[in-house]
């Protein structure tokens, strides 16, 4: 009985042992399966990890100009339209309040303009003032191929979350089918900074004859001109130069060799030395030189002596003018008369000479 008892407990003991031996080896064959699947996955994200993510960006942005309703709104007397513009002269009364407001009604509510208009998803707040995010308001001259920006304003709520962006970029893209190729607007000094973040410039290229007694001049006001291209499509511009951005990158990888090294951190024991080239400017050279890969990368020292030495002499202009200010403004007013005297008629003496030259010749 003893010896059979005994073999039963080995028994029992042998099966247990062969259970355990069992479950781990499952947790090792789970374990190695999930090895192999992150390995697979961390190897993608390797390769196409930043591409993936980028892609999702530039899908986001497109789905988010997709996601806002926009309507271009005229005066042609429905309901749904007046309501709108309703909307739209208190926006811009309350955003711009420096405009009088009569005038604002005028150009909003003329059926020569047209407005377009950023609307709330919120069904709550259909028919209603807070239905208006943005809006601009504009005039098409259809015959010189411009428009005239006259307002253009974002609700005090809804700024800073691009929708000033995406109101402008809507808007080109109409006045692609508008057949319009510049804009030109008025921009005061708040908003001037808007104005070049969405491609508008103060250098006016478009021929003064197009726009000269069509448009109104505004005191204090700043003229601005942005060309439309036609066969860009502005609401995928981020993605148009994330792609551009990807390929000249692509492109220099395959010259440059500086992401391809690394070099060693600098040491401040092994100090470059400076005896050939004495001087504060020769010193920051030989310090820029010492630096591991500024000579790899094709610098020399003729070239950072010439940037240096640029930028010396633009200090060096910059102080003359002020000490020539300082010098002009220490003088007395009877100083001051003689030497405006004198400057006019250098100023005439070389403004004879050059028209006499020109004229022998």
């Amino acid at each position: 009985m003893i010896t059979n008892e005994s073999d039963t407990d080995t028994n029992l003991a042998n099966t247990q042992l062969n259970q355990q031996n069992n479950s781990l080896e499952n947790l090792c064959d789970n374990s190695s399966a999930i090895n192999n699947k992150s390995e697979s996955i961390s190897k993608a994200m390797n390769i196409s990890g930043i591409d993936q993510i980028k892609v999702k960006l530039n899908d986001k942005k497109r789905k988010s100009y997709d996601s806002i309703e926009h309507a271009i709104v005229t005066n042609d007397g429905s309901q749904k339209n007046l309501v709108r513009l309703i909307g739209l002269k208190s926006l811009f009364a309350k955003q711009l309040p420096k405009m009088p407001k009569e005038y604002i009604v005028r150009l909003v509510f003329d059926r020569r303009h047209k407005s377009l208009a950023l609307l709330s998803n919120d069904p709550s707040h259909e028919g209603s003032d807070e239905e208006i995010i943005g809006g601009i308001c504009y005039r098409v001259y259809e015959d010189m191929r411009f428009a005239e920006i006259a307002f253009c304003a974002v609700s005090a709520s809804q700024q800073v979350k691009g929708y000033g962006t995406k109101l402008m970029n809507f808007l080109k893209m109409h006045a692609v089918n508008d057949g319009v190729e510049y804009f030109i607007t008025y921009a005061d000094n708040y908003a001037i900074g808007y104005f070049k973040k969405q491609g508008f410039t103060k250098t006016i290229t478009m021929p003064k004859g197009r726009f000269h007694g069509l448009i109104k001049d505004y005191d204090g006001g700043t003229m601005m001109e942005c060309y439309v291209h036609p066969s860009i499509d502005y609401t995928r511009v981020s993605e148009m130069l994330t792609s551009q951005r990807k390929f000249i990158l692509n492109r220099i990888r395959t010259v440059s060799k500086s992401d391809k090294k690394t070099y060693p951190p600098l040491s401040l024991r092994n100090s470059p030395s400076r005896r050939a080239l004495p001087g504060r400017i020769n010193e920051s050279v030989a310090r820029t030189m010492a630096i591991p890969g500024v000579s790899e990368a094709g610098w020399t020292v003729a070239d950072l002596l010439a940037s240096t030495n640029a930028a010396k002499d633009s200090d060096m202009q910059k102080n003359h003018l002020k000490s020539e200010l300082l010098s002009i403004m220490c003088v007395s007013r009877s100083d001051l008369l003689v030497y405006f005297v004198i400057a006019l008629n250098s100023y005439f003496i070389s403004h004879v000479m050059s028209n006499y030259v020109s004229c022998v010749l």
